[in-house]
């Protein structure tokens, strides 16, 4: 069984299904951030992943813009690995997925940002760009970052696929 509705990663939505359905091991949820639907137990332990890593940004008294590089941090720090052809391209770019694998590719990298960010109060989207009507095919996040301690009011692009780690030998 999977529920129809698209379901956040935080734990009001977490929390509602876990009161009204954890006894049901049969059932499965979508998750923003996700292109399969996921056990009630992965919800779990995605949203617990996330909360970890803002756990981590939070505990420090860090300017907006200071959380957000610390996030920045924190994503690109996975090092990039596509699925292999006998993978489903889901393994590298589901939520739930990154989060507990090795493989990652640039949606992956793009929806741990994005989910981080949002749990921190911080308005950004994934996008992806198109030239001459075509998608160029790589996702990047636009964050709006306003912060009085370093005079910064705008939209800018994030793109911690660019910064990531490349292989374990490179580890910069």
């Amino acid at each position: 069984l999977i529920l129809q509705e698209e379901y956040d990663v935080n734990h009001q939505h977490l929390d509602k299904i876990l009161n009204e359905l954890a006894d049901y091991k049969n059932i499965k949820v979508q998750l923003n951030g996700n292109i399969n639907p996921v056990t009630i137990d992965e919800y779990e332990k995605t949203v617990l992943a996330i909360d970890d890593m803002t756990s981590k940004i939070k505990k420090y008294n860090l300017s907006p813009l200071e959380q957000i590089m610390y996030a920045y941090d924190l994503t690109r720090e996975r090092i990039y690995n596509e699925e292999s052809s006998e993978e489903s391209f889901t393994v590298s770019r589901d939520l739930s997925s990154v989060l507990f694998s090795d493989k990652i590719v640039c949606v992956g990298y793009a929806v741990i940002f994005e989910k981080i960010l949002s749990n921190l109060g911080i308005k950004n989207m994934m996008c992806s760009f198109r030239w001459d009507d075509v998608e160029i095919g790589h996702r990047r996040n636009i964050v709006y970052v306003k912060d009085d301690k370093y005079n910064i009011d705008g939209v800018y692009y994030f793109d911690p696929t660019w910064d990531s780690k490349k292989d374990v030998d490179n580890m910069d």
